[in-house]
């Protein structure tokens, strides 16, 4: 006998199937006919950062001849948190943007209007309209409540007219599909595991991680990450929308 370690996965709902088949269809379709470049899509999303991080305490173990009883005490009620948003473009990560407090619709329309649309302009100018990138950028979101608010799609559909992916977007982004975003399989585990090697003294320490780790990421690395979405789009649909994960290793 050999062990097997769980690994834990998203929830998938009944009419999620045939929504991911189709997302994956229409996205390697898109890209085949280069309707679409991958490095001209921005791939997007949020992470709660704890200040103690959180541990797997099935993986903890003291030994000891007899049972020491340790406990470990965390702010459970109060956690110290900060919320983070970053993107992915290119060889080229947006962000991050810290969030204060949780994240609604106005916020984040102001995130995008304050932070994210100028700093994307920069990146990619259009001659004709220096207020808006470039008219080749998609914008990719998942569908979050505060995602979903009408200005927000208001601001999506006027600054990326027919370019971008998300709930009601010119793409639908199918429910329930970190196994697809590129933040969710690379980026926010990559992130965490620098910033918690050790435990953060308090909370601008933890941005001062997150920050640098973000700036860690090379080129070379974001290339191999998009190169593995269309991979994982073609796992995705040869299982027909369901968990994919262990058809790539």
């Amino acid at each position: 006998m050999h062990p097997y370690k769980m690994i834990p996965t998203q929830e998938l709902m009944e009419d999620d199937f045939d929504r991911r088949t189709y997302f994956c269809e229409q996205m390697m379709a898109m890209l085949d006919n280069n309707v679409i470049q991958l490095e001209d899509v921005l791939f997007s999303d949020e992470s709660t950062f704890t200040l103690h991080g959180h541990v797997n305490r099935q993986n903890c173990r003291y030994w000891s001849n007899e049972n020491p009883h340790w406990m470990r005490e965390e702010h459970t009620q109060y956690p110290e948190k900060v919320n983070v948003w970053a993107g992915i473009v290119g060889n080229h990560i947006v962000g991050p943007f810290f969030i204060d407090g949780n994240l609604n619709g106005d916020k984040y329309l102001e995130l995008l209007q304050n932070n994210v649309v100028p700093t994307l302009t920069n990146l990619y100018p259009d001659p004709a309209n220096p207020q808006v990138p470039a008219n080749k950028i998609w914008f990719q979101q998942d569908g979050a409540p505060p995602h979903y608010q009408i200005n927000v799609r208001q601001y999506l559909n006027q600054i990326f007219p027919n370019r971008w992916i998300g709930r009601r977007g010119s793409i639908e982004w199918p429910a329930r599909s970190p196994d697809l975003s590129l933040l969710d399989y690379f980026l926010w585990g990559y992130v965490k595991s620098i910033v918690y090697k050790t435990k953060p003294l308090n909370l601008d320490d933890l941005k001062r991680r997150i920050t640098l780790a973000i700036r860690s990421v090379t080129p070379e690395m974001l290339s191999n990450v998009r190169r593995h979405f269309y991979t994982r789009l073609a796992c995705c649909q040869d299982v027909r929308g369901e968990h994919f994960e262990h058809l790539l290793h």
